[in-house]
């Protein structure tokens, strides 16, 4: 499908502007950074930075996502979201030494029965999430926008399927926690997107050289942030394989070489960190816990997939996912529409692949419902695959329909508005943690974000009227330019009649 020049530009146009309005919505909000997950990961970036260190001895009493291996203490998570994060959490590490030489980020009361964390701490745990998962989530709802149009999608489709994955599903959420989930998921929808360029694109060595080492750093750098991602990064990196397989040698050779050495350089940090943490490549820190003793049963934690819990975890109102996200029950029917197209069926086989792993996992795993937690965290990654035929299905659909697919995204867009402002963390103790937890707070007006993250200023709902104003601000411009640039509407409808 081509486009002139003019039209070319004002889809740009709009797609830089969903990213402004996703990075805005994610910058809002914070997350308790007392979390035991968040803590365990910063305090590995600040033991790099002030000691030199990967032992996190000083933050132990603060967190429990921790291991104690020979006399020592250390993250049980992998150290690819602190690796990240490192830059960014030495520069605010810098700025804020120019005022203060003697740092102090968690103070001990004096009967050491309670752990706090200072506002240091606090402030460079929220640079250090928006530069990592909140920036990686915007872009990855840029580049879903992007790709549906290059699948077939209307522009309307398009900005539809990104709004739904980035406020409209606990993407949002997850995208104002430090916790590895939402970035895992950028790496791999973005590296399964680049794929999809190549297929679609003609030979051009160097630009085949540079996509095919993106694809494998990404893929690579997805296992270093969670453990669980390399079977989704052999997933994705399978499809890639039959993506190319047709091609001649002269472009495969390029590709596949340059994607390997990706790979192998980006999967590097990881192996050195287990063997100078755990004295091997391949010892992780789940295998020695003391804490959590289900990390002992079948592969640290994970055992064998369970209807039970598979059904808890769609379902449930304790941590259902379609509860948080009603939007989503719309996935099965939007996968089946776009398997009837013969062109996109590689792409939408290996989305449902990846799909079904991580509810398979999820369902395998020990600690299923995160313990703490707003919905069913572990399938976060899957989010944008399920996302993506969302915005064929719009372009499909008759006027009654998508009146229908609006009402979804405004309650959808409401619940995943109401989890992000109070916490991600919700307490396990709550058999309904919507109505029992977080509706109630919401409507009391115990939220958190920017505005609140060093003060005790509590204007309630009104704190989120700023948001809401760039957001809609943002949604008028794109329908502005909708409008005046007569963008077609049916080329999506004619490349779908194309791809059939």
């Amino acid at each position: 499908m081509e486009m002139n020049t003019s039209h070319d530009k004002q889809v740009r146009k709009i797609g830089y502007s969903i990213f402004f309005i996703l990075l805005c919505s994610y910058c809002y909000f914070t997350q308790p950074p007392s979390n035991s997950n968040s803590v365990a990961r910063i305090g590995l970036a600040l033991a790099i930075i002030e000691d030199g260190s990967l032992k996190i001895d000083r933050f132990q009493k603060a967190t429990s996502d921790r291991v104690f291996f020979k006399g020592h203490y250390y993250p049980d998570k992998a150290p690819g979201l602190s690796f990240a994060a490192l830059p960014f959490t030495a520069t605010v590490y810098k700025f804020i030494r120019l005022f203060d030489n003697d740092i102090r980020w968690i103070k001990i009361d004096p009967d050491k029965s309670r752990v706090r964390l200072t506002s240091k701490f606090k402030f460079i745990t929220y640079v250090s999430t928006i530069i990592t998962s909140g920036l990686m989530t915007a872009i990855t709802g840029m580049v879903l926008y992007f790709l549906a149009l290059r699948l077939g999608a209307s522009i309307t489709g398009a900005i539809y399927a990104t709004l739904t994955f980035g406020l409209a599903t606990p993407a949002w959420g997850w995208a104002t926690a430090f916790f590895g989930h939402a970035m895992t998921g950028s790496c791999l929808f973005m590296a399964f997107a680049a794929i999809c360029y190549l297929k679609q694109s003609p030979p051009k060595k160097l630009r085949d050289t540079l996509s095919g080492f993106f694809i494998g750093a990404l893929l690579a750098w997805a296992i270093v942030i969670e453990y669980p991602s390399i079977i989704s990064s052999t997933i994705i990196a399978a499809f890639g394989i039959i993506t190319i397989l047709p091609w001649e040698r002269r472009r495969i050779v390029p590709v596949l070489v340059s994607a390997i050495v990706g790979s192998v350089i980006f999967i590097i940090p990881l192996l050195l960190y287990n063997a100078i943490a755990f004295d091997s490549p391949f010892h992780v820190g789940y295998q020695e816990h003391q804490i959590f003793e289900g990390h002992k049963q079948g592969i640290v934690g994970i055992t064998y997939p369970k209807l039970n819990v598979l059904y808890k975890i769609l379902f449930s109102q304790y941590r259902g996912i379609f509860w948080l996200s009603p939007i989503l029950i719309i996935f099965p029917f939007a996968f089946y529409r776009q398997l009837r197209l013969l062109k996109l069926r590689n792409i939408t086989v290996t989305a449902m692949i990846i799909i079904a792993y991580y509810l398979l996992f999820n369902s395998a795993y020990y600690y299923w419902d995160g313990v703490w937690s707003t919905g069913p965290r572990y399938i976060t990654p899957m989010l944008p695959f399920v996302c993506l035929p969302i915005a064929l299905l719009w372009t499909q659909a008759d006027s009654r329909f998508k009146t229908a697919l609006l009402c979804l995204f405004s309650f959808s867009f409401l619940i995943s508005l109401i989890c992000v402002s109070v916490t991600m963390a919700s307490p396990s103790q709550y058999a309904n943690p919507l109505f029992d937890f977080l509706i109630p707070k919401f409507l009391k007006g115990r939220i958190r974000t920017i505005l609140n993250l060093f003060s005790n200023m509590h204007l309630g709902l009104l704190t989120l009227l700023p948001l809401l104003l760039i957001q809609g601000l943002g949604i008028l411009y794109i329908v502005r330019i909708l409008k005046t640039t007569k963008l077609n509407k049916t080329k999506g409808q004619i490349l779908l009649n194309r791809l059939s």
